[in-house]
């Protein structure tokens, strides 16, 4: 009897102890699973931030059309498209901000052009910017209006440079790598979107977001906006416009609180059907067209010496254009001389001449035939 209740205490005794050393291996395991699940939260985000998220479903045909009537109706209808959402004062340009934007539309015109880019943590905010996103010097002091902070004249403008490429959240900084593909932020010159949304553009006007602009285009809902996300590598251009599309439709979600999800799509598609998006190779529009079918592509007619060879000859230009389903050219005003003009009018793009802010110039562009003139300030010169 006695063994037996010792064989038992013994038992009980050992059960205790794996009882308790199971407790102890998994209390000391929580940790790493912890961990574990944040690395597959972050990686799950950064899978998802890549791509397009939610992707609304294409235009039809006939769908297409309806848009690309609207825009041919639109450009018949207005003297200029407004370069960088609008010139002020006779010397103030590209400055990408919703308050000319606001101004020149009451004015009643419903054609812009705005300059996008990412910042440093993968924000799209209305900036110019140099190839591949870059920010040059001159796009800081000049267009932004601000101090250039990646001098190392100063300690303070280190400090700037420095704090200017930290990452804002994990959401966006999964974003760099997409954005930054062919140099890091530090190379790109950028800073961060609350940096950016701090400054007064020239000390004047309100930096501005690409979802404001959204949500001005989901309000005014007779204007088309050219975005000009400058020269891009294929992956570069995929990364921006996915962020396009995943943006535009983050602002119309929140537009859209207490529609039905039909009626917020509807929204959606509809603000989408009035970007006008491309690029300036052919790179670039392929890139484009996998990330999501727009119904307006732009093609830049770039100079004799950028032109792609297969472009070479403008008809070269009008075939590529008429097989792969672009509405419409812009050209510099350099580029754009008779021979030039006669050439590419001949087909039935829509063409967009830029930037032109002298009436003289104006005149010789309009007799080459363009059908309209990107301007900074000749908006303001109308009667």
């Amino acid at each position: 009897m006695e063994n037996d209740y010792l064989k038992k205490m013994l038992y009980t005794a050992l059960i205790i102890m794996l009882a308790a050393t199971s407790v102890l291996v998994i209390y000391l395991m929580m940790p790493k699973k912890s961990v574990k699940n944040k690395q597959e939260k972050t990686a799950s985000i950064t899978e998802q931030s890549s791509s397009a998220i939610e992707k609304p479903a294409g235009f039809s045909d006939s769908e297409k059309q309806e848009y690309a009537e609207r825009y041919r109706k639109t450009v018949e209808s207005q003297k200029y498209i407004i370069h960088a959402l609008g010139g002020m004062n006779g010397t103030d340009n590209y400055i990408n901000s919703i308050d000319p934007l606001r101004l020149i539309y009451a004015e009643g015109y419903r054609l812009f052009e705005a300059d996008v880019s990412f910042t440093s943590d993968g924000r799209l905010v209305l900036a110019h910017s140099g190839q591949g996103n870059v920010w040059t010097k001159s796009d800081w002091k000049d267009r932004l209006g601000q101090d250039y902070p990646f001098d190392s004249s100063s300690k303070a403008d280190s400090s700037m440079a420095e704090a200017s490429m930290t990452d804002s959240s994990l959401t966006d900084s999964s974003l760099i790598d997409s954005s930054t593909t062919d140099a890091s932020s530090a190379d790109k010159h950028l800073c961060d979107y609350e940096t950016f949304m701090g400054f007064r553009i020239q000390k004047k006007y309100k930096a501005t977001s690409f979802r404001e602009l959204v949500g001005f285009m989901a309000e005014h809902k007779d204007m088309f906006v050219m975005i000009d996300g400058g020269e891009r590598s294929f992956e570069d251009t995929k990364a921006y416009y996915s962020a396009v599309l995943n943006e535009t439709r983050e602002e119309v979600r929140e537009l859209s609180v207490g529609l039905t999800a039909d009626e917020e799509d509807a929204i959606l598609r509809d603000v989408l059907g009035r970007m006008v998006v491309g690029g300036q190779t052919i790179e670039m529009l392929n890139a484009v067209k996998e990330v999501y079918d727009f119904p307006l592509i732009n093609f830049y007619y770039n100079s004799n010496e950028k032109r792609e060879g297969e472009l070479c000859k403008p008809i070269d230009f009008i075939h590529y254009c008429d097989d792969n389903g672009v509405s419409s050219f812009s050209v510099a005003k350099d580029v754009y001389d008779q021979q030039t003009a006669q050439a590419l009018e001949k087909s039935t793009l829509m063409s967009f001449v830029f930037t032109v802010n002298d009436p003289a110039e104006e005149a010789r562009i309009n007799a080459y035939g363009a059908d309209i003139i990107g301007t900074d300030f000749l908006w303001d010169e109308q009667e």
